[in-house]
């Protein structure tokens, strides 16, 4: 059911983090291509349904298809749904089954037999991705650092081929921030289906988003004038907006001193050369307030 997300993408992706060859999508859907159930016409659009078939071959008669490699052990199956106001929005739901080919039967039984050749591959499997993972966003994360507060657009074929949503363009990068020092982050969106920016830690793993503001996006962030046009995000230790003297959208540092950052166009409508990009600058918390 598709729920009032603003953006809820499903795609098929193949390998794994630290195998060879990366974790590259293979097929893409958002709702916006879906093909709804019959009779969802009548119902509210938060309640439509649909049905996604995941195979290596298009059925007959699939509406929405996602292809799947024909080795079915390197397949993966993931949904993102990009929220702009968790307090209002209600999620997709979402439910999954095996069907036999041809058949149109659930699959299911019981499970095949566990020998020890099965258990030595899941566990070194297991630890292919432990350590592919994390070796693969601390390389990132180094890589960064060379231009620390910054935001870059980060390449899209490096994106793809680690498993990022192909209609959002990224900017990956690091930040560091002294006593009293402020990250200003000027953006002003591209005609695009939402953005939002997020504060990480090294390993690229969001702050603690339940009990501090650690990002914002384009249904929350506040404007800096009335035409909805540009936004300044300020990262910082102490909230600058304090006095009142000042209007931005402040993130949290949660007491970290340094991590990674993303800022991401989610679905662009204009080519990448034609992205109007982020622009930043650091400057003290008194310097902000003296403007």
């Amino acid at each position: 059911v598709r729920g009032t997300v603003g953006y809820l993408g499903l795609g098929t992706q193949t390998g794994r983090y630290g195998g060879k060859g990366g974790l590259s999508t293979v097929d893409y859907l958002e709702a916006e291509q879906l093909v709804y159930d019959e009779g969802s016409a009548a119902v509210a659009e938060a309640d439509r349904s649909f049905t996604v078939v995941l195979s290596a071959v298009r059925p007959a008669g699939a509406s929405n298809w996602l292809r799947l490699t024909p080795e079915p052990r390197e397949a993966m199956f993931i949904v993102r749904q990009t929220f702009g106001d968790r307090r209002s929005e209600v999620a997709a739901r979402l439910s999954i089954s095996c069907r036999h080919a041809g058949e149109g039967v659930e699959g299911g039984g019981a499970p095949s037999r566990l020998t020890a050749e099965k258990l030595d591959e899941g566990l070194q499997a297991a630890a292919v991705l432990a350590a592919g993972a994390s070796a693969m966003f601390c390389k990132w994360a180094y890589g960064f650092q060379a231009h620390t507060n910054e935001l870059p657009l980060f390449d899209q074929l490096r994106s793809n081929k680690a498993g990022g949503d192909p209609n959002i363009r990224y900017y990956h990068s690091a930040w560091r921030l002294g006593p009293g020092e402020v990250l200003r982050i000027r953006a002003r969106p591209a005609p695009c289906r939402a953005w939002n920016f997020q504060l990480n830690n090294h390993w690229m793993e969001s702050l603690d988003y339940r009990y501090h503001n650690v990002h914002t996006n384009s249904t929350l962030a506040r404007p800096d004038d009335d035409d909805d046009a540009s936004y300044t995000i300020l990262v910082a230790h102490d909230d600058p907006n304090a006095d009142g003297c000042f209007r931005g959208n402040w993130i949290q540092t949660t007491g970290h001193e340094c991590g990674t950052m993303c800022f991401r166009w989610i679905a662009p409508r204009v080519p990448d050369d034609q992205l109007v990009h982020p622009k930043t600058d650091v400057c003290t918390l008194d310097a902000l307030m003296a403007c």
